[in-house]
């Protein structure tokens, strides 16, 4: 259940029925950093892409939910899935549970969800282990900053006390920083990545891992001439 972007894209463009895909796109606060809600909109586009080239039907929806998301059909319908994509901003909290819940309740057949998400938020598994109840497939695209991962010379610049802001609640954590906390704290943030691959595989979910800075249109290029959409 561990999967390569690339690999995905040739699966779904490879699909023999017809599929509902459903793109969840997370544009909450934490979103706006490290390029990553940038990268968010370049996966959306990808799968939705391949998914309008096949006929297959889009809804792409953004959590904090604030209404249900449109709906796209047929390869024409690419020029306004990208519009949607590029009209979308980062702002609030999270809320992935609550989106979870009204998709749910929307009506079609299972399909495909896929959820494209830093999970900077304790509530992402509650939201996660919702979406298989509608049956069909789930995949996770955990977009991260390279710096979550690893800060490398630019956390070493500001070493010392500081305040942590949370960029969601506005939450504040006193921090002294030093070469000692910046290793501990990597490994820190690597076991939680692979804690969340692990919690996403076991909830039934497919899991991506994308850096924000990934060469991602390189990536594609090559997925999509294998599974036929570019010659």
């Amino acid at each position: 259940l561990y999967a390569r972007l690339d690999i995905l894209l040739v699966r779904l463009f490879e699909a023999e029925d017809d599929l509902q895909v459903r793109l969840l796109v997370d544009t909450s606060a934490s979103m706006a950093t490290g390029g990553k809600l940038e990268q968010a909109r370049r996966v959306a586009a990808a799968l939705g892409f391949v998914a309008l080239v096949r006929r297959d039907p889009v809804s792409l929806h953004r959590f904090p939910f604030d209404r249900p998301g449109p709906r796209f059909t047929g390869r024409g319908a690419v020029p306004a899935l990208f519009a949607q994509l590029s009209a979308l901003k980062a702002g609030g909290e999270t809320g992935f549970a609550s989106a979870a819940t009204h998709l749910l309740g929307r009506p079609g057949p299972p399909g495909l969800t896929v959820v494209v998400s830093d999970l900077l938020t304790p509530e992402w598994e509650t939201g996660l282990t919702r979406l298989p109840a509608r049956g069909g497939d789930v995949v996770v695209v955990h977009v991260l900053a390279a710096d979550e991962l690893h800060p490398g010379l630019a956390a070493q610049e500001l070493v010392g006390d500081l305040d942590l802001v949370d960029a969601e609640t506005g939450a504040r954590v006193a921090v002294s920083l030093s070469a000692r906390t910046l290793a501990d704290y990597e490994r820190a943030a690597q076991s939680w990545a692979d804690e969340v691959a692990g919690r996403c595989r076991r909830a039934g979910a497919a899991y991506v891992r994308l850096l924000a800075d990934d060469d991602l249109e390189t990536r594609l290029l090559g997925a999509w001439r294998t599974a036929g959409v570019l010659r």
